[in-house]
């Protein structure tokens, strides 16, 4: 029975660390194998993840940053699923030691709480810097789209303001002409920017500011709403 443990405390260590990998020796030692758990790679990552950072969440600026950063986190939660058969493996051989009488099982179970307990933490925070990260990134795509909308509503001023009417009747229609096309475009593109607006408000709204975390000035989030000095016909 001594040795058939000593064989399993050898295979929690090997569930755990890859074979290879530094500190596996010493989590092969019969009755020290929970001990030095602690020395692999996911509680580094865990430790790191742990760290009170929102609201101030440096995703980036920009959405080509936001969406490198949602890259890096895809990797994180790739390398934290590639744990969850190994931890499953752990306590299922913690539960085997524990019905077997194993010498040395309130140590065991103790450090099964423990890892099962850091498992669970570092799954929620895995999950909740996503769910900050594709707000972020829906905050950065609703800015990329309102600099887009400024921009064309920049270029349409210009032969809104011309005073250019015509010397004669077929240069008169042709402007005519011209001008019911960009009244076409312009209405087209009313429900957009009421939208965009609508989904900028609410980020603002939130957290009291545009969008949660590093993000663009508050300078850079118009309302893109017209006044009603720049509505058509006004004097």
């Amino acid at each position: 029975p001594e040795a058939g443990t000593g064989q399993r405390d050898g295979s929690l260590g090997d569930l755990f660390i890859p074979s290879g990998a530094p500190g596996t020796g010493r989590c092969r030692r019969a009755g020290h194998g929970w001990t030095d758990l602690g020395s692999d790679p996911l509680w580094p990552l865990l430790s790191s993840l742990s760290r009170p950072r929102h609201p101030q969440d440096n995703f980036g600026y920009d959405l080509p940053a936001v969406e490198a950063a949602m890259k890096k986190h895809e990797a994180i939660e790739a390398d934290v699923s590639s744990y969850e058969e190994r931890i499953q493996g752990v306590a299922e051989l913690a539960l085997a030691l524990e019905a077997e009488g194993y010498y040395d099982v309130r140590r065991i179970s103790a450090q099964k709480g423990s890892i099962l307990r850091q498992w669970g933490l570092l799954t929620e925070l895995v999950g909740a810097r996503r769910a900050r990260l594709e707000q972020s990134l829906a905050l950065q795509t609703i800015f990329q789209e309102m600099v887009y909308m400024i921009d064309w509503m920049e270029e349409m001023q210009a032969p809104l303001l011309s005073r250019e009417v015509g010397k004669h009747l077929l240069e008169v229609e042709d402007l005519l002409q011209k001008h019911t096309l960009l009244e076409a475009d312009v209405a087209a593109q009313s429900e957009r920017v009421q939208a965009l607006n609508q989904a900028a408000l609410k980020f603002c709204e939130l957290e009291g500011r545009c969008g949660p975390g590093p993000g663009p000035n508050d300078s850079r989030c118009p309302d893109l709403t017209p006044e009603p000095s720049a509505a058509p016909g006004a004097g």
